[in-house]
């Protein structure tokens, strides 16, 4: 099979390791069925166990020593790593301009979520371009070590909203035939909850018997994984200081969120996540936007993958 289970096109993506990778399953008969996906618990029984890196070998690596974020429709080469917005929904909110939203600072890149004029403007970037072209990987361990930098929330005010996710490579090449994928490592909030979500979304053009067929997802933070994890990290105003590392790792039975590389929780794996992945950053507000102060910040020291020097088991 081509990558990604699609024609000729599939072959101008550049993932980190393109021998042998498969893509999103294309069998209806495969796919997760909602009633299914329903009855599935987030599984905290490993809660505090170290991801042991050195079982992996580094595939991405970006310490953000220089700048490398182009047009979301860039091809991908030397100075050319990320890819902004890259993704629709923020291409109203997060354009990528002359003068930001990105900056090259001593700890890394900051990403900024400003007023330019008269309304606040964010910033994304990703992976892979609109065509999907870049870096991607099927299995292994994601990862950004990031610090926010943030006003106190109030009570009723907006509040940052940064995150680091993950979507399949595949979305580009299918012709929006299979269940597009989504899944959220951590979104940031302030709060002392761990926000992280597993998504699987309604094909733009199901196939015969697809299974999914509106959004369906479950949130570790309402399910309360680690509702109070920033608690004790929080300064007399309530804010995180400090980097912090936010990592997914993906196995051909798992989805496990670590936080500063200690195990939060884990997600069985689903047939449609069994795909090359890319990673997003980005950094927005919550509503009421009309209560937010700004600017609000995101450094990021460094985002990394890896892939298992020996392969999992069913890789």
């Amino acid at each position: 099979m081509n990558l990604c289970g699609s024609t000729a096109g599939a072959q101008t993506t550049q993932p980190a390791s393109g021998e042998g990778i498969v893509g999103a399953p294309t069998d209806p008969a495969r796919m997760t069925k909602p009633e299914e996906f329903a009855k599935i618990a987030w599984d905290t029984s490993h809660k505090g166990r170290a991801i042991d890196l050195g079982l992996f070998k580094r595939t991405f690596n970006d310490d953000f020593k220089k700048m490398n974020i182009v047009k979301e429709d860039s091809p991908p080469g030397e100075g050319a790593v990320w890819f902004s917005p890259g993704h629709g929904a923020f291409r109203t909110n997060s354009p990528l301009r002359a003068d930001g939203p990105f900056t090259l600072v001593d700890e890394g890149l900051r990403l900024r979520v400003e007023m330019v004029g008269n309304r606040w403007k964010g910033a994304c970037m990703t992976s892979v371009n609109t065509r999907g072209e870049g870096f991607a990987q099927q299995y292994g361990y994601f990862e950004m070590t990031a610090r926010y930098d943030y006003p106190p929330p109030g009570a009723k005010g907006s509040r940052i909203w940064g995150a680091f996710w993950l979507k399949s490579q595949c979305d580009y090449f299918n012709q929006g035939k299979t269940t597009r994928t989504e899944i959220d490592v951590n979104e940031f909030y302030g709060d002392d909850g761990y926000h992280t979500t597993v998504h699987l979304w309604a094909a733009a053009h199901p196939l015969p018997g697809a299974t999914i067929t509106k959004h369906i997802m479950r949130s570790g933070y309402k399910d309360k994984v680690a509702p109070d994890l920033f608690k004790a990290l929080k300064d007399d105003q309530g804010v995180v200081r400090g980097f912090h590392s936010y990592g997914c790792e993906i196995t051909p039975q798992w989805v496990i969120m670590y936080f500063d590389r200690k195990e939060v929780a884990r997600f069985p794996m689903m047939e449609e996540w069994k795909t090359p992945l890319y990673m997003l950053v980005d950094l927005v507000i919550t509503k009421p936007e009309s209560e937010a102060v700004f600017p609000m910040d995101l450094v990021v020291r460094n985002v990394s993958a890896y892939q298992r020097i020996k392969p999992y088991e069913g890789q």
